[in-house]
């Protein structure tokens, strides 16, 4: 399961940031907007009163991110057999929906904004020389 974050007009961008010296500012925004989403998703809800489960955290550690080689896109994924049972929109069972799981396209959704300032903030930085 996994979910990427992919740019518009990254040819543009790229070539910008190379006459301004380097595209690690887009790399490390990359990097930071996928540390922040797979961090969101290892948040467990509280689990339900009834239940005797005991929680593993395997679902958790499992949790990455990876930027592309050019920076123009991370990959924020869970490699667990059930973790699209779990926290994904589309595959989610009505039991994870009911208990407060998130998904991972909910977190992406919900924090569109951060991601468009993270992205913006380490660019802005790099082209006025910062």
């Amino acid at each position: 399961m996994s979910f990427e974050v992919r740019i518009e007009g990254i040819d543009d961008l790229l070539k910008r940031l190379d006459a301004a010296g380097s595209t690690k500012p887009l790399k490390d925004g990359m990097k930071a907007i996928g540390t922040s989403i797979s961090t969101r998703m290892k948040v467990y809800p509280p689990a339900p009163a009834s239940s005797s489960y005991q929680r593993t955290g395997n679902l958790m550690k499992r949790w990455t991110s990876k930027v592309e080689g050019d920076g123009s896109a991370v990959t924020v994924g869970n490699n667990a057999p059930y973790a699209r049972l779990v926290q994904s929109m589309d595959e989610q069972t009505w039991f994870h929906t009911r208990t407060g799981w998130s998904t991972l396209e909910g977190v992406v959704n919900d924090r569109r904004d951060q991601i468009v300032e993270i992205l913006r903030a380490f660019l802005q930085n790099a082209l006025n020389g910062g």
